[in-house]
């Protein structure tokens, strides 16, 4: 898929206000028929995970954008490409003169990371043989954001949000569900400071996560709570 230079005009920004909630649907879009979604039920939690590869990827770039050419980041000191990624699919350093000419090698960026990073964890500490894409995706963008430590705990204990969104999926607590939503949205701080981007990503996460927001790649013009992600390919590219 050939990169675009340009996000969809009904894209929501991160100074616009998301649809309220006015369907909910068991899994993120593009729809697919009854009869798979019945499917899912049999995947493994490793295959969850990856059939919600793209979804994340999309929700992330939408979040904190694309570089196609490779930066030198003074803070972590390295070359850096694509979503902040410091490693070729290769599993190589990013050198210099790199670049990213496609959607599909993007992803094979990015498959390097989540998969080696976000999956082992996610796997541990979450039931992600009981999640759908759209909750796998959202908790994938905060852990991407935020670190494994989101997670797991001291002595490698499961954290309290990672506890919380267990005894949800488990029992489907209202109690539980006020936990993990007040956990996620404290996690906008950066050098002890409150930043509004960082406040948008966390509601539209926490959103997304109980399915007020749905994350679409199929231009549903018909669902008003749908994040169209159809035409951000590879999110805001710079």
């Amino acid at each position: 898929m050939p990169l675009t230079h340009q996000q969809s005009a009904s894209l929501p920004t991160r100074q616009q206000s998301v649809s309220p909630t006015i369907h909910l649907l068991p899994v993120s879009l593009p729809i697919r028929p009854a009869a798979s979604l019945a499917a899912d039920t049999l995947l493994s939690p490793h295959d969850r995970f990856v059939a919600a590869e793209e979804d994340m990827l999309l929700l992330i770039a939408h979040c904190e954008g694309v570089r196609t050419r490779a930066y030198w980041d003074p803070n972590g000191k390295k070359w850096t490409i694509g979503i902040g990624n410091t490693v070729r699919p290769d599993g190589s350093p990013v050198r210099s003169f790199d670049r990213i000419r496609s959607q599909e090698e993007l992803m094979d960026y990015f498959k390097t990371h989540v998969e080696k990073i976000i999956l082992p964890v996610m796997e541990q500490y979450l039931p992600l043989k009981d999640m759908n894409r759209g909750e796998i995706a959202a908790f994938g963008s905060l852990v991407y954001n935020c670190g494994p430590g989101v997670l797991r705990g001291r002595n490698k204990m499961p954290t309290e949000l990672s506890a919380a969104f267990a005894r949800y999926k488990k029992d489907g607590r209202e109690e539980d569900k006020n936990i993990v939503k007040k956990l996620i949205n404290a996690k906008i701080y950066a050098k002890g400071r409150a930043l509004p981007q960082l406040r948008y990503r966390r509601d539209l996460e926490t959103r997304i996560l109980f399915g007020d927001i749905v994350l679409d790649q199929a231009k549903a013009d018909s669902l008003n709570n749908a994040l169209d992600l159809s035409a951000v390919s590879i999110g805001g590219i710079y």
